[in-house]
């Protein structure tokens, strides 16, 4: 309502039907915003996904880091597709993620986590010139640039393990 009404007045305004510009003084709703209840998966659930994924082919490896840092981390997709090969300092054990807005943080590296990264590293990433940590599994080979291939990885997890859910990743 208050929109068409600035509207409205701007209409007015543009006709010459009325010299002051009233649509500034019409006053703001203010909007609030409240944060709704997280949505997530059973801790059995989570164990049975990953408990369910293929890690004797290269796509399963590199579907099962994925999915590690997804559950043992709480890392968003676009956190997961900006990962580099230089964010993880395997000496200290911890991972550098690039966040929100531009933010870095530093997180520790649990050692299961650790371990399905080095596997998919060891095995199955081949050199590339791309930094990105995960890449693609198709030619051209380049480091995954959006979502949706967390996404998909997720899709089919939850398949895998006939687990019913609204959100399938991010």
């Amino acid at each position: 309502m208050v929109t068409a009404l600035r509207g409205f007045f701007r209409y007015l305004r543009h006709r010459g039907d009325i010299e002051t510009d009233l649509a500034g003084r019409v006053p703001r709703v203010p909007y609030y915003s409240f944060s709704t209840v997280p949505k997530f998966l059973a801790a059995g659930s989570v164990e049975k996904i990953l408990r369910l994924t293929d890690r004797s082919t290269p796509r399963g490896r590199r579907d099962h880091a994925i999915l590690m840092l997804l559950a043992r981390l709480g890392l968003r997709t676009c956190e997961v597709v900006r990962l580099e090969l230089e964010d993880v300092d395997w000496e200290l054990g911890q991972i550098t993620m690039r966040g929100k807005g531009g933010r870095w943080s530093k997180l520790p590296l649990p050692p299961d986590v650790g371990k399905a990264l080095a596997a998919y590293l060891q095995h199955d990433r081949p050199r590339c010139s791309t930094r990105r940590f995960f890449i693609t599994q198709r030619t051209p080979i380049t480091g995954l640039s959006t979502g949706g291939a967390i996404v998909k990885t997720m899709t089919r997890a939850l398949n895998r393990a006939g687990i019913v859910s609204q959100r399938k990743g991010g």
